[in-house]
Formats: C-alpha cells, sequence, structure tokens
C-alpha cells in the first residue's frame, strides 16, 4: 500500500514501491490502486474525484495548495494579459499616428502637385485664349489674303527672326 506522494509515470516494483523517486506533483491515496493517484490539479482529479481518489488529508492539502496556485496563477494571467493587451494598443496607436503621418505627408505632396497641374492648366487655357484671339484677329486681317504674315497682324513683332511675341490676354477680356 502506498501512501505520499507519487508520479504515476514511475516505473512500479512488483512489491508496488516505486522505482523512480517520487514527485511532488501527484499523491496516491491509502487503499487505491497505482492507477488512482490524485493528481493535484484543482480542475481535474481533486475537482471529479475529490472524495476517492484526492479523498486522503495530503491529497486534499496537494489539491488546496494547487487550487490557491491555480488562483494565483489565474491572477497573474490576467495581470500579465492586461499589461500584454496595453502594449499592443500603445503600439497600434504608435503604428496608426506614423502611418497617418506618412498618409499625410503623402496626401500634402499630391495636394501640393495638384495645385501645380492647376496653375500649369490656367496657363495653357491663357495661351491658348490669347493664340485664338492672335488667330482670330489675322483671319480678319487676312480675309482676302490668307498669306500674308502674322507679324503685320501683330504690329509690336517688328522682328524677322521666325519668333512672334504672344498678345497676352487678361482675365477680363473675354475671347470669342
Amino acid at each position: 500500500m502506498f501512501d505520499g506522494f507519487l508520479d504515476p509515470t514511475n516505473n512500479f516494483n512488483t512489491d508496488g514501491s516505486s522505482a523512480n523517486p517520487p514527485s511532488l506533483d501527484f499523491v496516491l491515496c491509502p487503499g487505491q490502486p497505482a492507477a488512482n493517484y490524485c493528481d493535484c490539479d484543482a480542475t481535474s482529479d481533486c475537482a471529479d474525484h475529490k472524495d476517492d481518489w484526492c479523498g486522503c488529508q495530503e491529497a486534499q492539502e496537494c489539491c488546496q495548495l494547487a487550487s490557491v496556485s491555480s488562483t494565483h496563477e489565474d491572477v497573474r494571467m490576467t495581470e500579465l494579459l492586461q499589461v500584454l493587451k496595453k502594449e499592443q494598443e500603445e503600439t497600434m496607436l504608435k503604428m496608426f499616428k506614423k502611418d497617418h503621418k506618412k498618409n499625410k505627408k503623402k496626401f500634402d505632396k499630391l495636394t501640393n502637385d495638384l495645385t501645380t497641374l492647376m496653375e500649369e492648366n490656367d496657363k495653357l487655357i491663357n495661351e491658348h485664349k490669347s493664340l485664338t484671339k492672335q488667330f482670330t484677329t489675322y483671319k480678319k486681317n487676312t480675309s482676302n489674303n490668307p498669306d500674308e504674315p502674322l507679324s503685320k497682324v501683330n504690329p509690336s513683332d517688328n522682328h524677322d527672326d521666325d519668333l512672334d511675341e504672344a498678345t497676352v490676354v487678361s482675365d477680363e477680356e473675354d475671347v470669342r
């Protein structure tokens, strides 16, 4: 008959004594066969076999220690999970802020690029208006002679360098 702590994974001698040193993780109560050891687990044998496998004083004490230890471990686990959750939230917030800052820079660059494109577009529109006005004036002045040079239409351009000055159209002028 065994009493005291026993490791069920031990090899047993023919007289029932353990061939290996006992472990403090298990108790074999008096009168119980070796297979009916108490595993000192508050959620296992201590709950399922508290009156038989874990019915002796030593097993009850082992189960009580396991329960206190289990509760202590649960509290520590909860605290650890809270710390990990807080760290995860802080990390996510940092990543969000970093991504937000990076995306804001991209947005600002795109906004500046769009503003530049709009300014270039306005310049092209004004240049088109000017060229349209010049062409209309040229066409009116040369309606009978289409081969007449543009420089006669624009008297300010007296150069014979193949570079005609463009007439600038102000925003107030309406070109049709």
